[in-house]
């Protein structure tokens, strides 16, 4: 699905459910929103045209109404509409079709359109687009007042519009004020499905609490009074609680628990089990197609983080990758290690990187911060489209630092340092790879595997970009930094031996001559092994998070040069850490601007030497 930004005037959610007065006994309002608020009444495009607008519902929202049909469509609009087409559209793939349509007058505030015959039966596994036309005449311009109404704040799918055939997300509006009305005569009496589902963050230590937060929605007919949650550990006895409460059919409610822990957990991965075991007087038992798993890590120790690794999506024929790029170059911070990987089929993009843009980049340009899961989020990758426009650029800096810095606290249990020495007249590039690693690390992820990358800055190629503030350009000189050129490993990671706790590895590599050496650094990242080719699906993607990563420049030579008697006289160009990155200019004894540590001194004619600072 593309994003994009839609500019109008101007919690957690989950999908819901709800009985509405004007309906039968027998029929629902489901969607993002199924109450008769409206917080934005009257909101605009901003150009007289007829728009396709509505909302998004996959089928981890469907499944449960699966053999219910959906009969018609409820919608509020701030102006008369006059006659209009509500619509159910499937998705399926990058192909749309009409389920059902109908065309009738929409008057302001809320309105019922049902389709003509049996409505659309829902299978349960299918992705349905459902809104109207919305007609934006130049009167509404002239009265500063359109016909869209909103409720809530933004939320992934709930507002969409369909332009240049793709549907892009509207922010600035909240919820769009629509809702499928559901015949719900197929459901059973009783039954109940989890919604948003969080234990908090993957890393635990053996006395951090396990704590549950969920959303529970009554997906049966009957109203629940009370109800027994069922959760086991690993393959441990089932724990029970019992709630006595009222949720009405169609309703949700919300549920936290802290799980009981036995003292003696050892180091790894764990699994957490949740079920609904019964609802009211009815035992449903435990039901492996509607239970939710769940995998989380206990560690001990751990070892100090490197960098963060930053992996961004870009994306040349984007001109919000243009947006984006400058905020992603982190100049002069150690802490932070980016790499852009375009888009397949762009003259930057590199085939064996399409698993990543086919998994994690749901859209460009996104990123991971060290491809780990933040609680709370729809993806693992952060979209940025929605805030490129609408907010300055010292802003998205505090942000995205912000987010970076949480990440470099992130728990650690393998060290990566990361040496290399280059003949300029062969271009052979050898690489030797050195760690330490701890317990923790094979016991959470097995074994261990290293990806290298070559990294080249100042690339000259083509660039969808912005200029005077809006207006979208070709620029065919553009400089892109840190740009995956390549995989000097196999893809997507050389497994590694792990003996007394350490490992070393090493490759060759022929640097290809269309590559400028003398900005080209490899980045080394450290993850679960992929064994089983399991690593870029959604049941396993937030087992893959990077373990940690060096980074290390393109040297000519042996690594670090002797210093000869000349040495002296030479110009320096900078100060690098082991890690290959610049963090200082020179270095005077006393100075003070280094931390402790033994650092790379550089000069303009290719020479270095080692320095301890102390």
């Amino acid at each position: 699905m593309k994003k994009s930004i839609i500019l109008f005037l101007t919690s957690l959610m989950t999908l819901c459910a709800s009985a509405q007065g004007g309906l039968s006994e027998n029929q629902r309002l489901i969607g993002y929103t199924v109450t008769d608020d409206i917080d934005v009444n009257g909101a605009m495009v901003g150009q007289a045209d007829t728009y396709t607008i509505g909302a998004l519902l996959g089928p981890e929202s469907l499944a449960d109404y699966k053999g219910c049909k959906v009969v018609g469509i409820r919608m509020a609009a701030a102006v008369d509409l006059g006659r209009t087409r509500v619509f159910l559209d499937g998705i399926s793939g990058s192909t749309m079709s009409t389920l059902q349509e109908k065309t009738q007058r929409v008057y302001e505030g809320w309105n019922e359109v049902f389709f003509n015959g049996d409505g659309y039966t829902i299978t349960g596994d299918e992705t349905l687009f459902y809104g109207f036309d919305y007609n934006e005449t130049q009167a509404m311009l002239d009265n500063d007042k359109g016909g869209i109404c909103g409720v809530g704040e933004d939320t992934t799918n709930a507002f969409i519009i369909y332009l240049e055939n793709a549907l892009n997300p509207v922010s600035k509006v909240g919820k769009l004020c629509v809702q499928l009305i559901v015949d719900v005569t197929n459901l059973p009496a009783v039954n109940m499905a989890f919604g948003f589902f969080d234990t908090g963050f993957k890393y635990k230590k053996a006395d951090e609490a396990l704590t549950v937060f969920t959303t529970l929605n009554n997906t049966g007919r009957d109203a629940i009074t009370s109800y027994r949650i069922g959760a086991r550990l690993d393959d441990g006895q089932p724990q029970y609680f019992d709630k006595t409460e009222s949720i009405a059919s169609g309703a949700s409610s919300t549920w936290k628990q802290d799980i009981a822990v036995p003292e003696n957990i050892a180091v790894g991965s764990h699994t957490l089990t949740t079920w609904v075991e019964a609802i009211n007087s009815t035992t449903l038992g435990y039901n492996e197609a509607k239970a939710v798993v769940t995998k989380f890590a206990i560690y001990e120790n751990t070892l100090p983080r490197n960098a963060v690794y930053v992996e961004i999506y870009n994306d040349q024929n984007s001109p919000y990758s243009d947006l984006l790029n400058p905020l992603m170059k982190f100049e002069n911070d150690a802490t932070v290690i980016p790499v852009n990987v375009h888009a397949p089929g762009t003259s930057l993009g590199v085939d064996e990187a399409a698993d990543l843009h086919n998994f994690y980049a749901y859209t460009t340009p996104s990123f991971t911060i060290n491809r780990a899961y933040f609680p709370c989020e729809a993806h693992i990758a952060y979209d940025m489209n929605d805030y490129l426009l609408a907010f300055n650029s010292s802003m998205l800096q505090a942000l995205i630092s912000d987010m970076v810095t949480q990440d470099l606290t992130s728990p650690c249990f393998a060290g990566l340092t990361l040496t290399n020495s280059y003949d300029a007249t062969s271009r052979k590039l050898t690489v030797q790879a050195t760690g330490k690693v701890l317990p923790e690390a094979e016991a959470i992820f097995g074994k261990l595997a290293l990806t290298l990358m070559a990294v080249e800055d100042n690339v000259t190629a083509i660039q969808q970009a912005v200029i005077n503030g809006n207006e979208v350009t070709t620029n065919r000189r553009y400089k892109h930094d840190n740009v995956l050129r390549g995989y000097l490993s196999p893809y997507p990671g050389k497994i590694l031996t792990i003996a007394d706790g350490k490992f070393t590895a090493s490759v060759e590599y022929t640097i290809p001559d269309a590559w400028d050496a003398s900005n080209l650094k490899i980045t080394g990242i450290l993850t679960k092994a992929d064994e089983n080719g399991e690593a870029f699906t959604n049941a396993h993607a937030k087992e893959y998070d990077v373990i940690n990563v060096a980074s290390a420049k393109v040297i000519d030579g042996a690594g670090v040069a002797d210093v000869d008697a000349d040495a002296a006289t030479a110009e320096v160009e900078g100060i690098y850490n082991l890690q290959g990155l610049r963090v200082a200019d020179n270095y005077t004894p006393g100075q003070g601007n280094l931390t402790p540590g033994i650092y790379l001194r550089r000069y303009t004619d290719g020479r270095a030497d080692k320095i301890a600072v102390r």
